[in-house]
C-alpha cells in the first residue's frame, strides 16, 4: 500500500468509536488519524481497496470526498 495512494479527509464525530474499538487492526491496514494545520481531525484512508469500499458500504462515518 503506498502512501502517495492514501488520502486524508475530514473525520465526523460518529468515527470515534468506531477507531477506539478497531484501532489495532485498521491501522494494520493502512488507516491513521491526525490533525491538521487548522487543528481539524483529519483520517487517512486508501480508496479503491478493498477496506475502503466495504467501509463506505457499511457507512462508517469518515468522508472519502
Amino acid at each position: 500500500m503506498g502512501a502517495t495512494h492514501a488520502k486524508w479527509g475530514p473525520v465526523k464525530p460518529s468515527f470515534w468509536p468506531i477507531w477506539h474499538a478497531n484501532k489495532d487492526s485498521l491501522r494494520d491496514k493502512g488507516y491513521s488519524v491526525r490533525k491538521n494545520e487548522d487543528g481539524q481531525w483529519q483520517v487517512r484512508f486508501v480508496p479503491g481497496t478493498q477496506l475502503a469500499r466495504e467501509m463506505n458500504h457499511a457507512k462508517i462515518p469518515f468522508d472519502t470526498a
